[in-house]
């Protein structure tokens, strides 16, 4: 059985598009990994139970539809993981699809469960038909997921080079603890970071070096008094496709790691961001 279970979430966004490419790149480089393709329909039709059925006749999901409105959705399921499928076995990879009904957030959590990485849109279907509308999904996920979340944006296609922020603090021994797990013995270049004001401190980036035997590990220490710039300046210059973070940092980081999607955005750019709690 393969040591590490991708599940990649799909809803034929143009973030889905490029979270899928990303996700069909990553198995290509690591090695014993299996893909599972998961779109989750969320609506239903009415069960006849007033109680039951009150949630998603108020707005909530998954929303309660009429047959027809809930058929044409996993129809819409169904076409957008058999895509998946063809573009997999076209790039000659073996992979597994689910199309469930509910609520996205809670079936995706159910199935990360039973995964060591979760991959998805930054935003998806609902910005693509509703601008400024998007992104509460990703936002939920990444206070709940179990094991470490990539985040894509949709300019994103493959990884070749990984950027850590790292600092010793227990949320960063876990980013750092998720990259060994996914890219460790894949020769990938990964970027340590550490922004400090003074350069004081930067002998903890020697503690990533030791934990990434099968990376090539190149620190950097960047001079900057204010966190989120200084991280946002390191992904620029070492061109990183990948940004891993953890969930919380050391008191000076704690308004940063993390606060909500749009500041992984504002950080990160075009850049992927790799999230371990």
């Amino acid at each position: 059985m393969p040591t590490t279970q991708i599940l990649l979430a799909l809803d034929g966004s143009q973030w889905s598009s490029a979270a899928s490419n990303v996700a069909l790149d990553l198995q290509t480089k690591l090695k014993d990994s299996a893909l599972t393709g998961l779109h989750v329909v969320n609506v239903v039709t009415a069960s006849g139970n007033f109680l039951k059925d009150l949630p998603g006749r108020l707005g909530f999901e998954p929303a309660v539809v009429s047959e027809d409105v809930e058929e044409a959705a996993a129809a819409h399921g169904r076409r957008i993981l058999g895509t998946f499928k063809v573009d997999a076995e076209t790039a000659g990879i073996e992979t597994r699809t689910i199309l469930e009904h509910g609520a996205v957030a809670e079936r995706l959590l159910h199935h990360a469960d039973a995964s060591d990485l979760v991959i998805m849109g930054f935003k998806g279907e609902t910005e693509q038909r509703f601008p400024g509308q998007g992104g509460g999904t990703a936002g939920t996920i990444v206070e709940s997921c179990p094991v470490p979340l990539l985040l894509v944006p949709p300019e994103a296609s493959v990884v070749n080079e990984v950027a850590i922020g790292y600092d010793g603090s227990e949320g960063a021994r876990h980013a750092l603890s998720a990259v060994r797990r996914i890219f460790d013995g894949s020769g990938i270049t990964v970027h340590a970071v550490f922004v400090t004001p003074t350069g004081a401190g930067a002998e903890v980036l020697d503690q990533v070096e030791e934990g990434l035997t099968g990376c090539i590990v190149r620190k950097h220490v960047i001079l900057d008094s204010n966190v989120r710039d200084g991280m946002k300046r390191a992904v620029e210059e070492t061109g990183a496709d990948l940004l891993a973070l953890g969930f919380r940092g050391m008191s000076t980081l704690k308004d940063f790691f993390f606060g909500s999607t749009s500041e992984y955005l504002a950080l990160a750019g075009g850049t992927m961001v790799l999230i371990a709690h």
